[in-house]
């Protein structure tokens, strides 16, 4: 699912200067020539940003007098075609048409920029590509969303209790080759950094990381409007929201890893991007394996093949995760010599990928968990309480079921196609 973007193309000085004596409410944010305004939001613009900035000394056109322009426009699909805008939007919903849709919006307002109009609605296919062609912006960021409605309180606290990041965000335990591919920006394309992430405050009900390439944010959706709608009654906002704030940096990373031809909307809106970025990082926030109960995972090493020794010191990690409240916090304790009787870190990292190997998360879920009984572990006595599926289960799933509806469209238009 995707909740909101941001895109942005480089415009003449001309285009520059009339954009700021034609958009409404625009205020100057510093002497660097950034402008910003947010009166669009209802039309599904929350941002639009204007930048002045110089050439780069390497530029052929350098000179010192020399500077580049650049606007950039946050975008919530679902605001701007009506919808609400606290949801996501399928992943689905962006094809061709689709994105042409919002660029045609985009274009309502600032008609300044737009290039080659007379191509928009052309009855050659060729023509109306030469105008995306001259018309499409460059993705700038992108959110990924994955909403969870059930047990969402408790997938909050496990997340919370759960693995920590690595590379540029704080947390760097859980192991995971695929968070270090963050590369440098090499498009060329000389845009400036502009750090204003919006960002949830600190709270115990919050998940929050940030670095240079990507923001996480995990929350209760309905918590985190109370404050700004305190009339929801008409809404259905209790779910829990894992977001994936994909910026710059992170963007060129996944063009380089999937060779996609550029920064395009229509490359980076796919069910393939999607599960990557879900995949890849909620492996890394929750590890795998389903959660159970302290007494549920016990039972499972005891009737595992390790030794008797390695059954021990495997139920002891488990202990101390549980009474510790986390798998971080147990991490941090050994890492300051607090715990010392289960060997080094490195050594319990090994511990932790043996366990998870068993296909059961090392973070357990207590016996009180109120979980329907269909979800006990099926020919197990109750006595071991519950089970709840891995996200990246639910999230395997979810995939799954968008390819499977990615095929049924294909078919029904190549059937139609013959008709």
């Amino acid at each position: 699912m995707i909740h909101t973007f941001e895109l942005s193309t480089m415009i003449s000085a001309a285009q520059y200067e009339q954009a700021i004596k034609s958009l409404q409410q625009i205020k100057c944010l510093s002497n660097k020539g950034i402008w910003i305004t947010q009166s669009y939001s209802d039309k599904g613009i929350s941002h639009i940003r204007l930048y002045k900035f110089n050439r780069k000394k390497n530029d052929p056109c350098y000179s010192p007098d020399s500077k580049y322009y650049m606007i950039s426009l946050t975008i919530n699909p679902g605001t701007m075609f009506g919808g609400d805008g606290n949801y996501s939007n399928n992943i689905l919903n962006f094809g061709d048409a689709y994105i042409k849709s919002i660029y045609y919006n985009i274009y309502e307002f600032l008609p300044f920029l737009e290039t080659s109009n007379e191509y928009r609605y052309s009855s050659s296919r060729e023509e109306r590509e030469v105008w995306y062609e001259y018309n499409t912006f460059k993705l700038r960021r992108i959110d990924f969303a994955f909403d969870i409605k059930s047990y969402s309180d408790i997938y909050l606290s496990l997340i919370d209790k759960g693995y920590t990041l690595k590379g540029s965000l704080k947390r760097q335990y859980y192991e995971d080759e695929l968070l270090k591919e963050d590369i440098p920006d090499t498009d060329n394309d000389f845009e400036p950094e502009f750090n204003d992430d919006e960002f949830l405050l600190p709270d115990k009900k919050y998940v929050y990381y940030k670095s240079k390439s990507l923001n996480i944010n995990v929350y209760n959706k309905e918590y985190a409007l109370k404050n700004e709608q305190p009339d929801l009654a008409n809404h259905d906002y209790d779910f829990l929201r894992i977001e994936f704030q994909i910026k710059k940096n992170k963007i060129n990373a996944i063009k380089k890893r999937f060779n996609l031809p550029a920064r395009d909307l229509r490359y980076f809106a796919t069910p393939v991007i999607e599960y990557y970025i879900l995949e890849s990082y909620i492996k890394a926030l929750t590890g795998t394996g389903y959660y159970c109960t302290l007494q549920h995972a016990y039972m499972v090493i005891d009737n595992s093949t390790f030794k008797p020794s390695k059954k021990e010191r495997l139920n002891k990690l488990l202990y101390h995760i549980s009474r510790r409240k986390g798998i971080a916090k147990t991490l941090s304790l050994i890492e300051i010599g607090t715990i010392t009787d289960i060997g080094k870190l490195s050594t319990v990292k090994t511990y932790l990928k043996e366990i998870s190997g068993l296909g059961i998360n090392p973070l357990t879920i207590p016996k009180s968990t109120k979980i329907p009984k269909e979800l006990i572990a099926a020919g197990l006595d109750e006595s071991v309480g519950a089970i709840l599926p891995s996200l990246l289960t639910i999230v395997a799933e979810f995939n799954i079921q968008t390819l499977n509806e990615v095929e049924e469209w294909r078919s029904l238009d190549k059937a139609n196609k013959v008709q």
